[in-house]
């Protein structure tokens, strides 16, 4: 990993009881979490057809490694979508909805649950809200605003399923080679993020964080895309930027190069695996680090994100047609 004009290094983040190891607190909410989830390996065994995956906010970025997992395991066809698009979208093509939302309860969901389509949910609650697959885990209740736990949970259980015995060895392996010192200067209005289809969830990730922490606008680039003139935005040589899953292909390299003279800071998260769907696992937990160390810096406590009340109280608490 390359690292340009770092000037701050975390060496250890702790959780605010100062016991145990942030990473290794983590760590062990996996391990608790996906020690039993033979039911829900059982009930996606016997999904069958091309499927949706669905999922808001944090749960945005589980349906989009959900779908990267049920593409690979099933070889049929998996897209991410937002539920607004379901009622836009043609799906003739599909037969499943899977749904990724910790809480299992948001008005997004309930309008996701459709009639003529096999309908999966992965979610803490413990109820069916109509008559769809109830893919339940059980794991602490997060009190944040940013979803962090209840997005790697799920992405592990979903690991889990992907992997099967050769899990624990993997997560063993991803946690062992975390670098905590990983941290990017982010003091400009936006932050430039090159992303692919190999890293959908960890980019995803980013983006959220980013956003709902109003640590900084990330303006996203297909690496391809920014070829292409995408990188006009960036001639002023006074941004920053961070770029997912290098694999050292001619196209990494020659970006990357660019970055040298066109960003002012950088930073280069190079991939560890050839399998995509390891690795961006592996890169998500890497962008949770980054992103724990960017907002001590800046003394912002991810946990406990100041919103807007007047506008979350219409927003969030939404209902109505899509």
């Amino acid at each position: 990993m390359s690292r340009p004009n770092t000037s701050y290094i975390s060496n250890i983040l702790k959780l605010g009881s100062g016991k145990m190891n942030y990473l290794e607190e983590l760590k062990k909410s996996i391990l608790e979490a996906t020690e039993n989830i033979d039911n829900i390996v059982a009930s996606l065994d016997k999904m069958k057809g091309n499927t949706i995956c669905v999922g808001s906010g944090g749960s945005h970025v589980v349906g989009e490694y959900a779908s990267s997992i049920i593409s690979n395991v099933k070889s049929c066809i998996s897209y991410s979508l937002d539920p607004r698009d379901l009622h836009y979208a043609n799906l003739d093509s599909f037969d499943n909805i899977f749904i990724a939302s910790y809480s299992g309860s948001n008005f997004g969901v309930k309008s996701s649950i459709l009639k003529d389509k096999n309908t999966y949910l992965l979610s803490s609650r413990k109820t069916n809200i109509s008559n769809e697959v109830l893919l339940h885990y059980d794991m602490e209740k997060e009190d944040s605003f940013i979803s962090i736990k209840s997005t790697i949970i799920p992405m592990s259980i979903l690991l889990k399923y992907y992997l099967k015995d050769k899990f624990y060895d993997i997560l063993d392996d991803i946690f062992d080679n975390i670098n905590l010192e990983l941290f990017l200067n982010v003091d400009d209005t936006y932050v430039n993020i090159y992303h692919g289809i190999d890293c959908k969830a960890s980019s995803t990730f980013l983006e959220s964080t980013f956003t709902e922490s109003r640590i900084s606008v990330p303006l996203m680039h297909e690496k391809y895309s920014y070829c292409h003139g995408r990188s006009t935005i960036n001639k002023g040589h006074d941004s920053s930027a961070i770029y997912l899953s290098n694999r050292n292909t001619d196209l990494d390299r020659t970006i990357i190069s660019v970055l040298e003279f066109q960003m002012k800071d950088y930073l280069v998260i190079d991939s560890r695996y050839d399998d995509i769907i390891i690795d961006d696992f592996y890169q998500t937990i890497q962008c949770l680090l980054l992103m724990e160390n960017i907002a001590r810096k800046k003394k912002i406590n991810l946990r406990k994100i100041k919103y807007d009340k007047e506008a979350v109280k219409k927003l969030y608490f939404f209902k109505g047609s899509m």
